[in-house]
């Protein structure tokens, strides 16, 4: 696998730098407040090869957008496999673990986690509430995006993530929280229907997620020690 350096060289800021350790996924309601124009622009991520990220601010389409999603999410809760995958990823709110979703990350404390990690496993159509959940937040988010790539290989993946990353990074430095939400990824029909939405035909989609403001405190989760992930 290899990579093409980008046309585009430029210094990374301090603010930027700084930014990388806050960077979190901000699961809570957002403010219905638009982002401001210089926040907007510094969204716009182009020095990722054969990438783009497509953004969209209209409060009907996301609503639109909205109801996808939680359609796409209802559809999940129809495969066991997806149920027992997700209870698996649910931790507590300990801290010993490193990697995972603590519980704490979208208001759940107490018995209460395991309970909803012994339900989502054992009845998975369960995780119907998460979709109304997500609707809720998603449909009140003054920003959405979506990442796509030219083609689906190795490469354009990580490109990917090299966009999906820099787009988090610079909100961070600017005050503004984001979140992916995958449940339409994983979607044949609501990634065609995205793909009309955006204006994004013929391109591979790969994360979709939305940005906003928010006075909610961050919450972060684990993070897997370097060593294991860089050997």
């Amino acid at each position: 696998m290899t990579f093409k350096a980008s046309a585009k060289k430029s210094a990374p800021t301090v603010e930027i730098l700084e930014a990388i350790e806050r960077r979190h996924s901000h699961k809570h309601l957002y403010k219905k407040e638009p982002l401001k124009s210089a926040h907007r622009k510094a969204l716009q991520i182009d020095h990722v090869p054969n990438t783009e990220i497509a953004y969209i601010d209209d409060v009907a389409t996301i609503g639109a957008i909205a109801a996808l999603h939680q359609n796409s999410i209802n559809k999940l809760g129809r495969d066991a496999r997806f149920g027992a995958e997700l209870s698996r990823w649910l931790r507590d709110n300990s801290g010993r673990h490193h990697d995972g979703m603590p519980g704490m990350v979208t208001g759940v404390k107490g018995p209460t986690l395991y309970i909803i990690r012994a339900l989502i496993r054992r009845v998975p159509k369960m995780i119907t509430i998460l979709g109304k959940k997500d609707y809720a937040v998603l449909s009140a988010s003054p920003l959405v995006g979506v990442v796509a790539t030219q083609g689906n290989a190795i490469t354009d993946w990580v490109n990917a993530g090299r966009a999906y990353e820099a787009a988090a990074i610079a909100a961070t430095a600017h005050g503004v929280v984001s979140a992916p939400l995958t449940a339409m990824m994983e979607d044949a029909e609501a990634v065609t229907e995205l793909q009309k939405i955006f204006k994004l035909r013929g391109k591979t989609l790969q994360v979709f997620l939305r940005f906003g403001y928010s006075d909610n405190p961050a919450i972060y989760t684990p993070r897997r020690p370097m060593a294991e992930v860089l050997r």
